[in-house]
């Protein structure tokens, strides 16, 4: 992987989407249902759609397992760590290399693969190969093995030979694979490591290593020029020639003691909730690196304690106490003072993006006040340290972050998107901050940006324009004009483009189709992608026919139109009645219903539907993918307009006359678990049993950056930030049905004291919830063994309660 493009910031963070498409019954299929207030119509359902390839064919079970369902992971990995060579030759991705089921005596390994054009020979499947790579359209190249998992391991040991399947290091994460970059003659790999740092020949296959140590580095990158490594060990940035040696700090005075003043070093909140991936930054040159310096000496504090006793702590800023006080300075590779950049006062405000300009000269900073109702973009000379204000946002709610921020070449313009009309548009501008031109326009949202072809006068970015439960490649001029489709499978694309933009990744999936990657390459100067069927697979994931998911729109009882989904368990009979599990995500930044492989849960659902279950599912005001507008009620009384949308999606339910309105259950994680929190003590509705992931029950013992996003001020407006159930205690007494929560021990997004709030206020009203502590795991539950109990214990809950 060459230096990120200074030009483009495009962070992919999380992905919270998860769940998408299918078929429909007679009786909704043929009418229009109105009661209370609620209206359905039938959207097009994933069946229907003539050009929605259907899953390769392979042998596979009749059934699926839970062993299956725990497997899935939750994002496509292959895309998220996929990086281009310099050249634009290859493509390379991790590939993670599974345990065996059920066991948990080996640490995870990562093998390296990548696309290889047509005229090289494809290596023989070796035994850690993906378990699918189908391919979707006639693919300019072909996936191959680029460097085995033992090799990796084995290079970041630092020894010869191979150690199969990580031998006397199975338990032993030291050794595990985060990382790569590409090396600037695109002839060799950066290896980055938990605790060591090694250098892969492509083309001998010989590797030498560079860092290693007991002590932990992170963020590891190449300099622009591919000269020089830089990563951060014992709160200290250093570098490193390619060439090796021994490292050298880049500051000189530094105190490693000093963890709550960090240089060029993120914190908790700047890395899990603001999404940077550094917090620093190369010069185009290679010459200079612009770094944050994170002040939490006045931020609160909160201690994890793991099983065997052990503890850490992690700076958590809590609603209406102090955050994070940040600068940004400018330091020479080759030594001297730093340069601070004037930005005024920045606290009570946040850093959340910055990018260097193509002169190497001009720092671009965005600072976002600390409410998320102003966002303000600063053009800085980093010689001199003084910066300018090129443009502001402003929003009575609050401010969405993007990654789409682009600077021209030639230094006179830039790309911005913003969604001061609800829905996230492009903007031309040119450097003092005058609008020129506004590139894309229509109810419909620009996901991301993600290549300009500047000598072809093109940009490429993903939008919903043909629907918000799709995602698809488009173009349009710089010089504006109309936009081009140019993925055409309906279903979710998510692309990434080679340097010099001749061809791109594209990773394809629907509700029922895991992704699926193919390599797209331009064709008389134009991008264009042939849709067909995808080809029959030998290598095609190993999973049982599923059942369609079926999209259709609910007109809520206030006029606005929602989304949901349907699946039906197999050889449906609409004379009998099925009980149904409502699935809840419907936080900000979510979207449940979409044509899009949903990981873990997808399967999870599947399975359920499987057992003779309705799953359901509403995308309630406040969730994403519609614009802004769509988000806002959610503004000030979080679980307020959620709950009622969700009761509209129960009102449909019980127009379906195969639906036993008497056993309906929820189930949520995370913000989901929230709202599977408030379902159980819903007066209006009688949910039977509900399962509740993660939940949050006090907001505000939330981080700051999240809560008051939603909330604003927890003194001015307090009513608001006593909607979570801890603000209202009285409501514990109204629970009607059986509730279980599941909470990781050492979550750093929600922590066990919410558990311990809900457990405790639920017996001072006689009454207690099923509790699943999964104990030393965090908010993402990643270890198959931990994932399957989970699971588990989700199924057997439902099945005994409904």
């Amino acid at each position: 992987m060459p230096q990120e493009d200074y030009r483009l910031i495009r962070l992919r963070g999380r992905d919270n989407n998860r769940m998408k498409n299918r078929p429909f019954s007679l009786f909704a299929a043929t009418c229009v249902v109105t009661l209370c207030g609620v209206r359905v119509t039938p959207a097009m359902s994933a069946q229907q759609s003539a050009d929605t390839p259907k899953p390769a064919q392979s042998p596979t079970p009749d059934h699926l397992t839970l062993d299956q369902v725990s497997a899935e992971p939750d994002s496509d990995q292959r895309m998220d760590t996929l990086r281009w060579s310099p050249d634009g030759a290859r493509a390379a991705w991790l590939q993670l290399v599974l345990p065996s089921p059920r066991s948990s005596e080996q640490a995870p390994q990562y093998s390296i693969w990548s696309f290889a054009s047509d005229s090289e020979p494809q290596s023989a499947k070796p035994s850690d190969a993906p378990t699918a790579q189908p391919s979707l359209w006639k693919q300019h190249g072909h996936p191959a093995l680029l460097v085995p998992a033992a090799k990796v391991t084995a290079a970041l040991r630092g020894t010869e030979k191979p150690a199969p399947h990580m031998g006397d290091d199975s338990k032993n994460t030291a050794y595990l694979l985060r990382e790569f970059a590409w090396s600037s003659d695109h002839a060799s790999l950066l290896l980055i490591g938990t605790q060591s740092l090694a250098w892969f020949d492509i083309t001998s296959s010989t590797s030498r290593l560079l860092v290693s140590g007991n002590e932990a580095l992170s963020d590891a990158t190449l300099s622009p020029d591919g000269k020089t490594i830089s990563f951060i060990r014992n709160h200290d940035l250093w570098l490193l020639p390619v060439s090796g040696g021994t490292p050298r700090k880049l500051f000189e005075s530094s105190d490693a003691s000093q963890h709550d003043l960090l240089r060029a070093e993120l914190d908790w909140l700047y890395r899990n909730e603001i999404h940077l991936q550094r917090a620093y930054w190369w010069s185009p040159d290679s010459q200079r690196i612009a770094y944050l310096q994170i002040d939490d000496r006045g931020v609160n504090k909160y201690g994890l304690r793991a099983s065997d006793g052990t503890t850490r702590e992690i700076v958590y800023p809590k609603p209406g106490g102090e955050i994070p006080i940040v600068r940004v300075f400018i330091q020479s590779v080759a030594g001297g003072r730093p340069q601070e950049i004037d930005l005024g006062p920045t606290k009570n405000t946040y850093l959340p993006r910055i990018a260097w300009a193509p002169d190497a000269r001009h720092l671009a900073i965005e600072r976002l006040a600390r409410l998320q109702k102003n966002l303000d973009l600063f053009f800085a000379d980093t010689t001199t340290g003084k910066s300018r204000l090129l443009l502001t946002e402003k929003d009575m709610y609050w401010i969405n972050l993007s990654d789409d921020l682009y600077f021209f070449k030639d230094g006179k313009r830039f790309l911005w998107s913003c969604e001061r009309n609800s829905f996230r548009h492009l903007y031309l501008y040119d450097i003092d901050g005058k609008q020129l031109a506004r590139l894309t326009h229509g109810d419909w949202e620009v996901s991301h940006l993600d290549a300009v072809d500047e000598s072809n006068s093109r940009v490429y970015f993903t939008a919903t324009e043909k629907s918000p439960l799709e995602r698809h490649l488009y173009q349009v001029s710089i010089d504006g004009g109309a936009i081009k489709r140019i993925t055409q499978q309906a279903g979710t694309h998510q692309v990434s483009f080679a340097p010099g933009i001749a061809s791109f990744v594209d990773s394809y999936s629907t509700a029922i189709t895991p992704p699926q990657m193919a390599l797209i390459s331009q064709s008389d100067s134009t991008l264009a992608a042939t849709a067909s069927a995808p080809a029959k697979d030998s290598d095609a994931k190993s999973l049982p026919p599923l059942q369609p998911v079926d999209f259709i729109t609910i007109t809520l009882h206030m006029g606005t139109e929602a989304h949901a989904f349907l699946i039906r368990p197999p050889n449906f009979d609409a004379g009998k009645k099925y009980p149904v599990i409502l699935y809840l995500a419907g936080g900000p930044g979510e979207q449940l219903v979409r044509d899009a492989w949903g990981g873990s849960a997808s399967l999870w659902m599947q399975f359920m539907a499987q057992k003779g279950y309705i799953v359901f599912a509403v995308d309630n005001q406040g969730t994403t993918g519609r614009g802004h507008y769509f988000e806002e009620p959610i503004h000030l009384r979080l679980a307020a307009q959620e709950m009622v949308d969700q009761r509209d999606g129960f009102t449909y339910l019980t127009t379906l006359l195969y639906v036993d309105t008497t056993r309906v259950g929820v189930c949520g994680w995370g913000y989901g678990g929230f709202l599977a929190i408030h379902a159980m003590f819903d007066r209006p509705v009688p949910y039977r049993a509900g399962f509740a992931g993660a939940p949050i029950i006090d907001w505000r013992s939330y981080d700051a950056f999240f809560a008051e996003r939603y909330l604003d001020d927890p003194v001015t407006f307090a009513h608001g930030w006593r909607s979570s159930i801890a603000g209202q205690p009285e409501s514990l007494r109204f629970l009607k049905g059986q509730l279980a929560i599941a909470q990781g021990t050492l979550d750093e997004f929600v922590h066990m004291e919410n558990l311990l709030t809900l457990q405790s206020g639920l017996l001072d009203v006689g009454k207690s919830a099923d509790v699943l502590l999964l104990s030393d795991r965090g908010h993402h539950i990643e270890d198959r063994p931990a994932r399957l109990v989970l699971f588990t214990h989700m199924t057997d809950f439902f099945v005994r309660n409904l």
